[in-house]
């Protein structure tokens, strides 16, 4: 959907979602438990109609019931999922989309469902507040210097080139992988934001 785009907000002003135009949709947390918090200020999203917004809460309803239960979510798609809930293409394209691709920088067709039901459940459903983000009033580098994390190296200015694999897994990180010999970082967790089709691994 062109001219579409979401952003999750810190505080209490909740999740916006923006029209090309500038008109702007508030999805807020109101006083009612979790998971129905966002029930009052959801009803009130102008880009949806009364059959996407049933749509909506039909496959969040499923979410609250499959999550932590349904085998194999791993092993479809969250397009074919938000497909066999019966969602209609206004609401994958204006609510489901807009909230996923933000958050896991994937596209839905090429996105894991237990990947798309853990931003929901973590981000929606879980608690009033779950939305919630808090952003760092100084630089990360100062911000992780300063809480002198233990066991841990911060390399700043350290762009990675590409992973570095031995025997079908991922054991670091190189910077410099064009230069011999490239410098590794080894880790026992690696995590990558970049999609899948933009990674470079260095086979060993």
């Amino acid at each position: 959907m062109n001219g579409w785009v979401s952003a999750t907000a810190s505080g209490s002003s909740g999740s916006s979602f923006h029209r090309a135009g500038g008109r702007v949709s508030l999805l807020r947390s109101g006083s009612l438990p979790a998971p129905l918090h966002f029930l009052g200020s959801f009803a009130g999203l102008h880009f949806l109609g009364a059959l996407d917004k049933i749509a909506v809460a039909r496959g969040l309803r499923a979410i609250e019931r499959e999550h932590g239960r349904r085998a194999g979510l791993d092993r479809i798609t969250m397009l074919d999922w938000l497909r066999e809930k019966r969602q209609t293409p206004r609401a994958i394209g204006r609510f489901w989309q807009q909230v996923l691709v933000s958050a896991i920088n994937e596209d839905l067709d090429r996105m894991a469902a237990g990947h798309g039901f853990q931003v929901f459940w973590q981000g929606f459903l879980a608690r009033p507040d779950a939305y919630q983000m808090g952003l760092a009033a100084v630089p990360l580098g100062e911000l992780y210097a300063a809480r002198g994390l233990a066991n841990t190296t911060l390399h700043l200015r350290a762009p990675v080139d590409c992973f570095a694999v031995e025997d079908g897994r991922v054991t670091g990180a190189w910077q410099g992988a064009s230069r011999t010999p490239p410098t590794t970082t080894s880790a026992r967790c690696l995590s990558s934001a970049c999609r899948r089709w933009r990674l470079r691994w260095g086979w060993t």
